[in-house]
């Protein structure tokens, strides 16, 4: 007996942590290293770009926090722990 057993035209629910018997057919249980898009589908997850050096000496025991408000305006906070 296959594991398949009815044909879905798309995943367009995205990713559900509901329980399989809770979750619809159309939505997935994970998703990895893609973005999902109503015009795109999914597609791959775009790798990480190097902008600049945050600090010349070590940052262990820092907090990092990432701000993306748009494609243009992205920040990264840098707090230690004193």
């Amino acid at each position: 007996m296959p594991l398949i057993s009815e044909q879905l035209p798309n995943l367009m629910n995205g990713v559900s942590q509901q329980a399989v018997t809770m979750r619809m057919s159309s939505q997935g249980e994970a998703q990895l290293n893609a973005l999902s898009s109503l015009v795109q589908g999914n597609v791959k997850r775009p790798p990480s770009l190097h902008s600049a050096k945050v600090s010349a000496g070590s940052a262990s025991g820092s907090y990092i926090h990432t701000i993306n408000r748009d494609a243009t305006e992205q920040y990264v906070v840098l707090a230690e722990d004193r």
